[in-house]
């Protein structure tokens, strides 16, 4: 709960530390797809991506905010849709 209440009032942060996630998740799936057999580029490609990303989304902090809210809205949007119209793909 603290957690949540220091990113609320340090938005700028808490939009770095979710990027940060999203590059360590991206790091992830870049060394697994090239199969890295050295540990250390390993682990260094996974905190490589998830500074850089944390530092891009700190400076775009508003573009970052625009851009998830409007896919949240489409597709909330379009899965409202889906359940009244039916016959439509679930998405798992």
């Amino acid at each position: 709960m603290a957690v949540g209440a220091l990113l609320v009032k340090k938005r700028k942060y808490g939009i770095g530390i979710l990027a940060a996630w999203g590059g360590v998740m991206l790091g992830f799936l870049i060394t697994t797809m090239f199969i890295m057999k050295n540990v250390y580029m390993y682990y260094g490609i996974i905190v490589l991506c998830a500074v850089v990303l944390c530092v891009i989304a700190i400076k775009v902090e508003t573009i970052v905010i625009i851009m998830m809210t409007s896919f949240i809205g489409s597709y909330a949007c379009i899965r409202g849709i889906a359940m009244y119209a039916g016959n439509f793909p679930d998405e798992t």
